[in-house]
């Protein structure tokens, strides 16, 4: 299965599927894999298919990668007690740059961003790529959606004892459910 997704145009759906594999192979306890982290292996897998992405001249194709070698980077920096401000910044301008990309599954990456945020516990400079990430998602949602997503942020921010963010994000979320149509439903 990896060679025929290998060997095929490398567009960014190809690319999705072929990481999705390679996580659930690397990672599975199927096959008895260590499940941390390996900077060096992870990464030589990226540039593998960016140096063919760079070949054929994809675009698209060359900026999800880079997302995701950005992600793979930030999770290894953080056990290591290094500063990932560096690379949180270059994330955000990467996840700018692919809200122009039609063929960049964007809700997917943003979903990627959220899970790794709950993993990483508290650093200031991803809990305001996690901010950045839930504004662009409500941009992208309708009102309803929107709406949950800033409970959602909200509560984080109480568990978090950040009550100040919290009233904000829930302050938007009661704003947003009674200007829809489903306010009724919502407050209940």
């Amino acid at each position: 299965k990896y060679q025929i997704i290998y060997n095929s145009t490398l567009k960014v759906d190809k690319i999705e599927k072929l990481i999705t594999l390679y996580i659930l192979l690397r990672y599975s306890p199927f096959y008895g894999k260590d499940t941390s982290f390996k900077e060096d292996e992870e990464l030589a897998f990226f540039d593998e298919i960016e140096t063919k992405c760079e070949n054929l001249q994809l675009v698209s194709s060359k900026l999800y990668l880079a997302i995701w070698k950005r992600q793979v980077e930030i999770m290894n920096l953080l056990p290591s007690k290094n500063d990932p401000k560096k690379s949180i910044k270059d994330l955000q301008q990467l996840l700018n740059k692919a809200l122009s990309h039609l063929d960049i599954p964007i809700d997917s990456l943003f979903k990627t961003v959220e899970n790794i945020g709950k993993n990483i516990g508290d650093n200031s400079a991803f809990e305001k790529l996690l901010d950045w990430v839930i504004e662009k998602e409500a941009e992208l949602a309708s009102d309803t959606e929107a709406s949950f997503l800033f409970y959602k942020r909200g509560i984080e921010k109480i568990d978090k004892g950040n009550y100040k963010d919290a009233l904000r994000y829930l302050g938007r979320t009661l704003a947003l459910t009674l200007k829809s149509d489903e306010s009724p439903i919502l407050t209940r």
